[in-house]
């Protein structure tokens, strides 16, 4: 998963071995808050600034109180959170989430079953399936994600969900949808989403066996086929190629004025 590593927030920890007071804690924070006039409760100049509601719990649906959440706003606010959401780590973990210490995942990738519907013997996600990837992606537009999904198979050849499944993907702005199923190399592209699909490693149709490589640059999502017993491989990931452009107004996507050219080798 692509990441992006940010500094660590300086926290009030105990170097004495002696137990952390919180309360006192929170009680320094709301008054250092109130001294310099930043006090969640006051309103700030600018309307979106740390006015992102009640802190919740996602887990029971309850919204804290008192002094928790006075406490949970002051922390968002000074720290730049613009969810509202909070939960323990063990909370966390329950919900199928991993935290990784200075990480903060910039994209989403969605890994679907397509053998998962009714029947044995078409393609198919079941209906639990598809209200999984809705609720993925709903909370990933929420919280700025940007969304990738890996499928066996065209939305089309699926037996119920096609049109389902391709109205999940345009509302929730998934920006790449990997497959694999006819074995050759296509790519399709709505102006949004880029569909690819690629050759196996081992059945050569229409040309030797390899396998695809996905780079995201920036806004830039590169896309080359690598044939298995070719090295070595040079792949610019930015500017994009003209075949995966979705974002025109970017000058990475439509190169305006001077750019940088970026590459892996």
């Amino acid at each position: 998963m692509a990441t992006v590593t940010q500094p660590v927030a300086k926290e009030q920890v105990s170097t004495t071995g002696s137990k952390r007071d919180f309360r006192q804690e929170v009680t320094d924070n709301i008054i250092d808050m109130l001294e310099t006039g930043t006090a969640p409760w006051q309103k700030p100049w600018e309307p979106t600034a740390g006015a992102f509601g009640m802190p919740m719990n996602p887990t029971t649906e309850k919204a804290y109180r008192g002094g928790n959440a006075i406490h949970l706003m002051a922390t968002g606010l000074r720290k730049g959170y613009d969810d509202p959401r909070w939960m323990t780590y063990k909370q966390a973990i329950s919900r199928g989430s991993a935290v990784s210490r200075s990480r903060c995942a910039r994209i989403r990738l969605l890994f679907l079953n397509a053998m998962d519907g009714i029947s044995p013997h078409s393609f198919d996600f079941s209906e639990q399936q598809m209200s999984w990837l809705e609720r993925q992606l709903n909370d990933a537009r929420v919280t700025g994600l940007r969304s990738l999904v890996f499928t066996h198979l065209y939305p089309s050849e699926l037996e119920t969900q096609g049109r389902r499944f391709s109205r999940a993907i345009r509302q929730g702005g998934v920006e790449l949808v990997e497959m694999g199923h006819t074995h050759y190399n296509e790519l399709a592209n709505d102006g949004g989403t880029i569909y690819a699909t690629t050759r196996s490693t081992g059945q050569a149709e229409e040309g030797p066996p390899g396998f695809s490589i996905t780079v995201i640059d920036d806004d830039v999502i590169g896309w080359k086929f690598k044939e298995r017993e070719r090295w070595p491989l040079a792949m610019i990931t930015s500017p994009a190629d003209e075949k995966l452009i979705t974002r025109p107004a970017s000058p990475h996507h439509i190169v305006r004025g001077e750019i940088s050219v970026c590459a892996r080798v």
